[in-house]
């Protein structure tokens, strides 16, 4: 199997206390992980510095070549939350006039078409999670980390999410 990424002697604090120390991870293409711990022990933020969105106190993440890795926040990006539904999945794909059947396909799929025209800030908090997730698959990632991926979804299209059985789940239930 490719690794796609890797930690290296991660380590990051909150403050002064630390978050996690040495942490060093391999993902290999076809593995599902998940994490499980108490709200505030880092799982956030280990998948932000994951993601390239934050910096490690000290250590490094390596990002293989092949890696195309994709980022589903909790909360979709500040810079989105003034535009239409249909706009914040042309942006994912950059604009581009010629993606336009993939946005249209893709609200299909997340069953928002009829939410097409109307601003993020109309949509619920579960459409808002569905709209970042076909943000992120319209750049076809081999890689995707997602944040609390159920929160605000209704049961049906939560069971869509659950991990398959051969998943491993990193239990951070030391950090309460």
């Amino acid at each position: 199997m490719t690794t796609l990424m890797s930690t290296h002697s991660l380590q990051m604090t909150a403050g002064h206390l630390p978050l996690f120390d040495h942490i060093n991870l391999g993902i290999q293409s076809g593995d599902r992980l998940g994490l499980i711990g108490a709200n505030g022990c880092g799982k956030s933020t280990l998948l932000a510095l994951l993601a390239g969105e934050l910096q490690p106190h000290d250590g490094r993440v390596q990002q293989a070549a092949p890696c195309r890795c994709e980022f589903v926040a909790q909360h979709l990006p500040p810079r989105l939350q003034g535009l239409g539904t249909r706009a914040v999945l042309q942006d994912a794909l950059a604009g581009d006039p010629g993606a336009d059947w993939q946005v249209d396909k893709m609200l299909t799929e997340l069953q928002l078409e009829e939410q097409a025209e109307l601003p993020v800030s109309a949509l619920s908090g579960g459409q808002h999670t569905r709209l970042q997730l076909g943000r992120a698959l319209l750049r076809q990632p081999n890689l995707l980390l997602l944040d609390e991926p159920s929160n605000h979804l209704d049961p049906v299209s939560s069971n869509h999410l659950t991990l398959p059985t051969n998943s491993t789940v990193y239990d951070w239930t030391e950090c309460e």
